[in-house]
This record gives structure tokens, sequence and C-alpha cells, in this order.
């Protein structure tokens, strides 16, 4: 790694983290996937990490390092969570979406255009047209949508940082992105209008 790259990376990283313990977690999260998150919040499942896949004006990060549209969410637990978590398969499938085990614990509902991770391998790097973000925004939304449809299984969302996880439950110490505060949604106010997402 040139100094150069070190010196960028370390002045993303260092805005990344500036006033994290200030800032909300909803902050983080890119702007096109956030009705996303939020409908999955509202039946019931628990997102970690999560991941637009392209480029868009003020966004918190370059999207250097995306090449699909993710969310990363935790195993359910409860009944109703794994009513949940099956009837997000279902509809992630009919969506263009699939879900997979991404290790113990955590799942992943994924989106990804027809070959481009193999013209990233060919290529050895990403190059984004002008266009390249419009399947990704089509199937963020048409998930998005129809877990609309679903029944709310809660009235309140805590939305956490899972880059918390990192350092405080598995005691990664060198973990280098910090943990943002939760985010409260009141499931009542977005249906009502009061709070848009």
């Amino acid at each position: 790694m040139s100094e150069n790259t070190k010196e960028n990376y370390q002045q993303r990283l260092n805005d990344l983290n500036k006033n994290a313990k200030k800032k909300s977690v909803w902050e983080s999260i890119d702007r096109p996937i956030r009705p996303l998150i939020y409908q999955m919040h509202r039946i019931g499942l628990r997102s970690r990490y999560c991941c637009c896949g392209f480029p868009y004006d003020k966004e918190e990060e370059p999207k250097s390092h995306s090449l699909d549209t993710y969310v990363q969410f935790y195993t359910p637990t409860k009944r109703e969570e794994v009513v949940s978590f099956f009837t997000l398969c279902d509809v992630a499938n009919q969506c263009g979406w699939r879900v997979e085990l991404t290790f113990p614990g955590v799942w992943t509902v994924r989106y990804q255009q027809p070959g481009m991770m193999q013209n990233y391998w060919d290529k050895g790097n990403f190059e984004r047209g002008i266009h390249s973000y419009e399947l990704n925004l089509i199937h963020i939304n048409k998930l998005t949508k129809n877990l609309e449809k679903i029944p709310s299984k809660v009235k309140e969302i805590t939305i956490i940082d899972g880059n918390g996880d990192i350092k405080e439950k598995w005691g990664i110490d060198e973990w280098q992105v910090e943990p943002k505060q939760n985010h409260f949604i009141n499931v009542e106010d977005v249906e009502n209008k009061i709070v848009n997402i």
C-alpha cells in the first residue's frame, strides 16, 4: 500500500469515526436502503450491516468496497421472528434476491447483478457506468414494497450498529469503525406519516 493510499484510507476512517458516539446508526445506513431496513425490522427481523451497493449523493463512505446490495441480519430466535424469516426467504426469492447463511448467527439477504462478480474478478476492479445503480435500486424497491404487505410484528424498532457487536460482544479490539448510537422508530408514527423514513 503506497503512502498516499494509506493517508487516504486513514482520512476516510477518521471522517467515518468523527463524533461517532453523538451520531445515530440511522445516519450510517445508506439512504436508498433505509426503507428496506425499516420493513425488515417492522416484521420482526434485526439487521446487523447493510449496503445499497452503489454510490449516491452525500453518502457517508464512498462505495469502493461494494459489488452488491445486501442486508445482514441476526438469526431469528423467537417464534414470530422465525415465521418472518421464512416469509422473507420466500418474498426475497420471488424478487430476485437470495438468502444465505453468512456464519453462525448471521444471515444475509443479497441482490447481485448478473455477471457482476465475474466482471470484477476478470478486470481486477469495478468500473461503474451511469446506469449501473438502476437494477440494484429497482430490486431494493421491489423487496421493500413486497415486505410492506406483511403485517407488523412489532410496535417499536431498535436498530443497532453491528460494529458494536464486533468490539463489545466478540472482543475484537482492533475493529476500526466506531459504533454509533442505537436508532429508535415508532411503527405507528411511520404509518401515520408523523415520521418519514
